[in-house]
């Protein structure tokens, strides 16, 4: 009998990704499977996954080793019925079986040992897998089952299918809801691949460009260096950092912000790892010290101090233009730092110099 209800979770996940580990885990009682993981991998090789929970951390590990491309179930899947779940047992001999290294170094060890599943070519350029896996000692799946998961397959294609869409629909978005505010932007993935970029990125050509296979690359090597140790090292999503880019003959120097998208462990489609924010250090263009005290709650007399460093003179002549001795200057550079959460002078400079002053285009809107 069809189960109706785990239908409504099948399309519930494909606008709410997050309950697709409760699809995964309903879709293993159903057939009285161990777990089942839904897997997407995409043209770059990236490999990413939701499971059932009892076999997240063994997942975790397996997407981390080379085991993951090691699977030959999904060719012989694709050249034999591409459109419907198939057991391993129909797919592989036993011999295969018996020495395959998913088997005897992932699954055996576990006290797993049968599988089935499908696989589904999104357009984008995805592979779409569902891998449901059994215990050992419980036998191959029955066809039984297979014929459950038929029943449940166009469901399961049409959800994921959707949820993929959904993904990098809202990818897109964002990058076009930065342009409108006149911020530069892309998304990336882990491995630097950009997903989506607005078009006021392509001003900051030489010093950001995208490269073959759309990969983010900068014109500074300094910058490269730093910003590949960023999205490499441990724990890098949690914590934003700004790189500076040199000045090019015809470019002023600029920042550019790495800021990590919250939440996006669950974001299996797209990869989605990190904004890139690019904003200019044009000290011509500095706000006016009125927006800066808006900004950063910062005093007339602080906001007149800050303003004169970013455009560039120092603590001396700041003193001198305002008539005051340089020690109140100073006093007034630590006052800001202090509201602004900062210890040094240049991290107070650049961030006022990366705020860009309205147009008289976006002045005579408001």
């Amino acid at each position: 009998m069809l189960n109706l209800k785990l239908i409504d979770q099948i399309y519930e996940a494909a606008f709410v990704s997050e309950t697709w580990e409760t699809v995964c885990c309903e879709i293993s009682l159903e057939i009285e499977a161990y777990s089942a993981s839904l897997i997407t991998i995409d043209g770059q090789q990236s490999f990413n996954w939701v499971s059932s929970p009892n076999i997240r951390s063994d997942m975790e590990r397996f997407s981390s080793s080379p085991l993951r491309f090691q699977n030959i179930r999904p060719a012989r899947h694709e050249a034999l019925s591409p459109y419907s779940f198939m057991r391993d047992v129909d797919l592989m001999t036993e011999e295969e079986i018996a020495v395959d290294p998913i088997y005897t170094q992932f699954l055996h060890p576990l006290g797993l040992g049968w599988t089935v599943g499908d696989m589904i070519k999104e357009p984008s350029g995805h592979t779409i897998i569902f891998d449901i896996i059994r215990e050992r000692t419980a036998g191959p799946f029955e066809q039984k089952h297979v014929a459950l998961l038929n029943t449940l397959r166009p469901h399961l294609a049409r959800a994921a299918t959707t949820s993929s869409r959904i993904h990098f629909e809202k990818i897109n978005a964002a990058v076009r809801a930065l342009e409108l505010v006149d911020l530069p932007a892309a998304i990336i993935t882990h491995q630097a691949t950009v997903l989506a970029a607005n078009s006021l990125m392509e001003d900051f050509s030489p010093q950001i460009v995208v490269s073959a296979y759309d990969r983010l690359i900068f014109g500074s090597s300094t910058t490269n260096a730093k910003f590949q140790e960023a999205i490499t090292r441990p724990n890098s999503s949690s914590s934003s950092c700004s790189l500076p880019l040199p000045r090019t003959e015809v470019l002023p120097p600029a920042v550019v912000h790495l800021v990590p998208i919250r939440g996006n462990a669950k974001d299996i489609f797209t990869n989605a790892a990190y904004f890139v924010i690019a904003t200019s250090a044009d000290r011509s263009k500095v706000i006016d010290s009125e927006t800066l005290q808006g900004l950063f709650d910062l005093s007339p007399a602080e906001a007149r101090v800050a303003r004169s460093l970013a455009m560039g003179n120092d603590v001396a002549t700041t003193a001198r233009e305002f008539g005051i001795s340089i020690e109140t200057a100073r006093s007034h550079v630590k006052s800001a730092l202090s509201k602004c959460g900062m210890t040094r002078q240049v991290d107070l400079i650049a961030n006022i110099i990366t705020h860009r002053p309205l147009s008289r285009n976006d002045e005579s809107q408001g």
